[in-house]
């Protein structure tokens, strides 16, 4: 009985680490291009004569590449699930 609530609580606890801890799932390649194109839209907002509703969600757009670029996490990829992240510690791929 006493096993049985320990491994409740462990399994428990792992799922809950794993909604916590942001698996990586970017590329390098990837992470660099969302940075350029965040500094892209960075320069071109701050170009515009005005700041209106346009350059506002300009600036939220680059600030979301950047998060993508910083944490090597994106979650429309996590949603849809693609991962171009490649992890040294992965296993091989069975090759039989």
């Amino acid at each position: 009985m006493n096993q049985l609530n320990t491994q409740s609580v462990t399994s428990h606890r792992s799922r809950y680490l794993e909604l916590i801890v942001k698996v990586k799932n970017i590329g390098k390649t990837e992470g660099y291009i969302r940075l350029s194109l965040a500094v892209i839209i960075i320069v071109i907002v701050f170009l515009q004569p005005t700041f209106g509703l346009q350059e506002s969600f300009g600036v939220i757009a680059a600030f979301c590449l950047c998060y993508n670029f910083f944490y090597s996490h994106c979650y429309g990829w996590q949603w849809i699930g693609i991962s171009t992240y490649r992890n040294a510690k992965s296993c091989p791929v069975d090759e039989s």
